[in-house]
């Protein structure tokens, strides 16, 4: 019987070589471990300075923010009240830079001019709503520069409903007061609240 050389398998032998190369790998791999350790920024700003130049991230950049043009300034000053007073709380309601700043340049002329329904009830909403404060107090001014208005109208009302119930049942005698009467509650109807709200419209 002859004898055949037995081949070996290869996970029998070792090749010495490769067994060299993983132990420097690992060497290697353990002084930079410890070299990072010991002097952890200035390896961090290496590799900063390298991430930027290869792309991997950049400069934060600020967005820059929407602005009304003059453009567009001139064409809200041309609008009707309702229309001016819409599309300025848009553009607060959406950051755009000097809406804030006009819409508190108009608001006096807005006063009892403006319905507070449809879009501009909407934006209001919205306004109210802002995490912006200044936001909110500008969609707080304007919806004032209604409500006074609507205030003074109401309280106008009761004084004329108030001196005719007056007349009808005391006629003109003295007023339970001390004063003179309807005579004095006539002449009370014509005090404004708020004149400056009806000043305005003789300016618009």
């Amino acid at each position: 019987m002859s004898s055949q050389p037995t081949a070996s398998s290869p996970s029998s032998t070792t090749d010495p070589r490769g067994a060299k190369s993983l132990l420097v790998v690992a060497s290697l791999a353990m002084v930079l471990v410890f070299f990072a350790a010991a002097v952890p920024a200035p390896i961090r700003a290496a590799w900063d300075e390298f991430a930027l130049r290869i792309q991997l991230q950049s400069e934060p950049q600020s967005a820059s923010p929407a602005k009304l043009s003059d453009h567009e300034i001139e064409e809200i000053a041309n609008l009707p009240a309702q229309q001016q007073a819409e599309r300025l709380l848009e553009r607060a309601v959406n950051h755009y830079d000097g809406a804030l700043e006009l819409i508190g340049k108009s608001v006096d002329n807005w006063f009892g001019q403006l319905e507070l329904q449809g879009q501009l009830s909407s934006l209001l909403t919205t306004a109210l709503n802002s995490n912006d404060l200044r936001v909110r107090a500008a969609a707080l001014e304007i919806e004032l520069a209604e409500k006074l208005v609507d205030l003074e109208d109401a309280f106008r009302q009761w004084r004329f409903r108030h001196a005719t119930t007056v007349e009808r049942v005391i006629g003109m005698k003295r007023g339970t007061g001390g004063t003179s009467g309807v005579g004095y509650l006539r002449r009370v109807v014509e005090v404004e609240l708020f004149p400056e709200l009806w000043r305005a419209r003789t300016a618009l």
